[in-house]
């Protein structure tokens, strides 16, 4: 199998899980499309990501499917806390095909660009690729139906006031 299709199954995994967990809560707002992160969404951390329309994004990253922000983490970490959550399973299932999926982009070279097309993550460009240490799953921890993360903190944060 090439790259490319790897990188779009990959993907298409990961967009079944997060559409099913709904963990980063998508939803109609007053400004179009919105994430849990409405105050600060990770397509406008740092300035809009130039593939952000009103109706939401209009590539398929790899590296946004894998990306999770602080309050999706922490919605995360709730459903697999709450042991008689309906999504539990899914969720562990989610944490454990994500991190093969890293293992896997490392393993056949699949650079995680930020805001990165598939054109853009297989071409020459100077997009940098994201560090390891971009977020909390990448610590390691045992995923076995019986997870316990009740000691892992549970970060909760509100909008800013102006």
């Amino acid at each position: 199998m090439m790259r490319e299709q790897f990188y779009d199954r990959l993907r298409k995994k990961l967009d079944f899980f997060l559409k099913q967990l709904n963990i980063c809560d998508w939803h109609n707002g007053l400004h179009g499309s919105e994430c849990i992160r409405y105050y600060n969404p990770c397509c406008e951390s740092g300035g809009v990501c130039q593939y952000l329309s009103s109706a939401g994004c209009t590539v398929k990253s790899l590296s946004c499917k894998l990306y999770l922000c602080p309050e999706a983490q922490s919605a995360l970490q709730r459903i697999i806390i709450d042991k008689t959550h309906p999504q539990r399973t899914t969720a562990v299932q989610f944490l454990s095909f994500r991190l093969q999926a890293l293992g896997w982009c490392d393993k056949y070279n699949i650079l995680l660009k930020p805001r990165a097309t598939k054109e853009e993550t297989f071409s020459d460009n100077n997009i940098p690729e994201l560090s390891k240490e971009w977020d909390w799953l990448n610590q390691e921890f045992p995923l076995t139906s019986d997870l316990d993360l009740s000691t892992y903190e549970i970060n909760a944060t509100c909008q800013p006031l102006t």
